[in-house]
């Protein structure tokens, strides 16, 4: 009976994941079209206004521009961690216990749940990192 509901579980978790990793991936994807409606509004704003986008940006309407761009990112976050707490379930139903240490969360649960997600936003996230290397390494 045990393995039954366990199963059943571990199945209903999975299409929850599955669900998850899909509309995470749908917000990070959406971030690009967030990032261009606000900047164009911006860009609009502060010519209707005659100031400077920055100006215009703490202008209540500026920060409900930029809100848009922020809340859609935050949201992507969520959902991703939410994908990580779920595979967590399942790795718990399914090895019987929990991880042993940092390293094996990170490896066996963290980037199995929401590498799929993120990867796509290594190169944007990580350019001025990646860049950075790049110079040293050609500078000696």
């Amino acid at each position: 009976m045990f393995g039954i509901l366990t199963r059943s579980k571990i199945k209903k978790l999975r299409a929850e994941l599955a669900e998850t990793q899909k509309l995470a991936s749908h917000f990070y994807k959406m971030k690009y079209d967030a990032e261009e409606r606000a900047f164009v509004e911006l860009c609009d704003l502060s010519i209707r206004m005659g100031v400077e986008p920055d100006v215009a940006a703490k202008t209540q309407q500026g920060i409900d521009i930029l809100a848009d761009v922020v809340l859609n990112r935050q949201y992507a976050f969520y959902l991703n961690e939410k994908a990580i707490q779920i595979y967590s379930q399942i790795f718990l139903l399914e090895k019987r216990r929990g991880t042993h240490d940092r390293e094996e969360w990170l490896n066996e649960v963290v980037k199995k749940s929401g590498w799929e997600v993120v990867s796509s936003e290594l190169p944007l996230i990580c350019a001025d990192l990646i860049e950075e290397a790049k110079e040293r390494l050609s500078d000696g």
